[in-house]
């Protein structure tokens, strides 16, 4: 074979063989590409551990155009992205790694660090509920995936899973109040009531937990249990008159006169212009005889609102009890310029002033009726009569006494009776 014959016949030879080579390189699943492969693997994480990142990246490529079915080099080059600033490329390829190995747990890790970077918060969920399949045991992941549910508004599953969680032993304050929370918007009180109870063993002045305790307490109709709490959250925080109105209902419905006045007391500190508050302390003081002191909170009220007729009418009761009559009257009948005491004041005038009867008021009306008509008539009786004295005695009055004739005429009038009536 000459010269040219060999160099063709070599040509061929190597195009075959590397027409086969090829062939191998893209078959993943032949053992030639997959050796390849772990090879280029090898020397692309070498250069990556000695920081050539540039070669790294290199040998990273040629090994997946020899294979691309291991997760191994698609996570490695993935971390390797990451140092290099290139998310989305990295993201691309730890995708490619869960694909092809979902039971590798880091994949699922990274992904959701990855997706947690750009909020997207239900891919997150994904993963994490993913690798609690893979490891169950570990309640801290638990308690973050009934974050991000909460997060997402999921809240009967965040619940469930906060559940497990303080059942596991995670029982943490932050995690025993989120349930607590939960518990209580979800209507299930029991629930939120035994979650609140026990972050208050790890820190008694918590307002939130002592708030979500009373309230439940109340609703389940604990009272004495509900007191307790509101009246720690009172002394804790003294200007919520809001805590201290609903102590005093609490205290009203226990007849507790000693705690209602104590609530009484420290509300009108907080609120010291509360007409309510100052009624409802007067008429406290004056229930227990203490009217001196009540009397205090009378004159506030009045200074407050002059035309109040409720503290009229206790001024009044003071007034009265002191044996001054006429001023107890006056505050009475002043309380009956106010219509919303306008009876209760009208009955305590009558007990001074006693109502005349209907058959008094009768004769009054009857007496009072026949003098306005008497009246009447003797004046139109004495104008007829000096006129007809007139007429029949021109020089009367300058001559004699009007008083002889007058009486003469009147023997010739019909209204005579009347008029002696009158004049008598």
């Amino acid at each position: 074979m000459n010269r040219v014959g060999k160099t063709v016949l070599f040509s061929l030879i190597a195009g075959v063989m590397a027409l086969s080579f090829t062939a191998a390189a893209n078959d993943y699943s032949s053992p030639l590409a997959l050796r390849e492969a772990k090879n280029h693997f090898s020397f692309a994480v070498q250069n990556k551990n000695n920081e050539n990142y540039k070669e790294a990246v290199r040998q990273y490529n040629k090994s997946l155009e020899f294979s691309d079915s291991l997760y191994q080099v698609h996570y490695s080059y993935a971390d390797l992205l990451l140092k290099l600033e290139k998310n989305n490329e990295a993201l691309a390829h730890f995708l490619r790694a869960f694909s092809l190995n979902p039971d590798y747990y880091y994949s699922s890790l990274m992904l959701s660090r990855l997706y947690y970077q750009k909020c997207d918060h239900d891919s997150v969920l994904v993963m994490y509920e993913h690798m609690y399949e893979l490891k169950p045991e570990n309640h801290k992941l638990l308690v973050s995936i009934a974050g991000l549910r909460e997060y997402l508004g999921r809240k009967d599953e965040a619940l469930s899973a906060y559940a497990i969680a303080v059942d596991a032993g995670e029982a943490d304050f932050d995690v025993l109040m989120r349930a607590a929370r939960l518990a209580l918007d979800g209507g299930n009180t029991a629930l939120a009531n035994r979650y609140t109870v026990m972050p208050l063993e790890q820190n008694a002045g918590d307002m939130d937990a002592l708030a979500i305790t009373a309230k439940t307490n109340l609703d389940l109709g604990d009272r004495a249990q509900a007191v307790k709490f509101y009246r720690a959250i009172a002394e804790a925080a003294p200007d919520d008159a809001a805590i201290l109105v609903q102590l005093e209902r609490l205290y009203k419905a226990a007849n507790d006169r000693e705690g209602l006045m104590w609530a009484l007391e420290h509300h009108h500190e907080v609120a010291p212009k509360d007409k309510t508050v100052l009624s409802e302390l007067s008429e406290f003081c004056y229930a227990d005889g203490d009217m001196e002191r009540g009397i205090v909170y009378v004159r506030k009220g009045l200074e407050i609102d002059p035309g109040d007729g409720g503290f009229r009418i206790l001024l009044g009761e003071h007034f009265r009890a002191n044996n001054q009559t006429d001023k107890a009257l006056n505050e009475f009948k002043l309380a009956m310029n106010d219509e919303n005491w306008k009876a209760s004041a009208q009955r305590l005038v009558w007990q001074i002033e006693q109502p005349e009867t209907e058959e008094e008021k009768s004769e009054r009306e009857f007496f009072a009726s026949g003098k306005k008509k008497n009246n009447k008539t003797y004046n139109t009786c004495s104008r007829i009569q000096r006129t007809a004295a007139a007429a029949s005695f021109p020089n009367i009055g300058r001559r004699c006494n009007i008083s002889a004739p007058i009486q003469s005429i009147n023997r010739s009038f019909p209204c005579q009776r009347i008029s002696k009536i009158s004049r008598a």
